[in-house]
């Protein structure tokens, strides 16, 4: 295994950005709902995506080591994880 370089970590998170942006037009009709982040990484956990869309979903995020917000914001998974949980405390209680 080899790391990936800058630009190839950039190319990869833009293509995470963007798929995410296609599938919240596809379901929302909005290039990027509000919060769509989170309801993107929920809908992914609770399996409410199609297989191939997961499967795109889950290829990406591995590949760019994160998370995508909106205005193409990366977040690492360690922080991604916390935010995630911070998030679900605060809007679901």
């Amino acid at each position: 295994m080899f790391e990936k370089t800058d630009k190839q970590l950039k190319i990869i998170r833009n293509a995470l950005y963007n798929f995410m942006s296609d599938l919240s037009e596809e379901y929302y009709c909005a290039g990027w709902m509000i919060n769509w982040e989170y309801e993107c990484w929920q809908r992914f956990l609770e399996g409410r995506f199609t297989p191939e869309e997961k499967y795109v979903l889950d290829l990406l995020r591995h590949e760019a080591g994160g998370w995508m917000k909106f205005d193409y914001e990366f977040v690492p998974w360690d922080l991604w994880i916390e935010e995630y949980a911070t998030h679900r405390e605060s809007n679901y209680e």
